[in-house]
């Protein structure tokens, strides 16, 4: 998960056990204080798996820069200008795993 927070991300990141795959499972908590104005990312491996035509990832630093330079927009022109330019370099074809980006503002 990212946090965007007056132009700055910060990353918590989570592993674990794929969400709803299996039952009484334990999963870990973050505490987290949100202010008006603030957004949080929640995606999929596969956003920032996704290879280009040389083979480099589309990589968490380079989600993190689209995520901030779009934060003054909408939140849906947000969501959906970050999936354009996240995978815009690596095309349908060379995507290797779903993509999954829940996003929400604080009001």
């Amino acid at each position: 998960m990212m946090l965007i927070s007056n132009g700055a991300v910060s990353r918590h990141n989570a592993r674990g056990t794929l969400l709803g795959a299996f039952a009484n499972l334990d999963y870990g908590e973050v505490d987290l204080v949100l202010f008006p104005g603030d957004r949080a990312v929640l995606y999929t491996d596969g956003l920032v798996e996704g290879k280009e035509s040389e083979g480099y990832e589309t990589g968490v630093e380079r989600l993190s820069k689209i995520l901030v330079q779009s934060s003054v927009l909408p939140l849906r022109q947000w969501v959906d200008n970050t999936l354009d330019h996240a995978t815009a370099q690596v095309g349908a074809l060379n995507l290797s795993d779903d993509i999954t980006l829940v996003a929400l503002e604080v009001l």
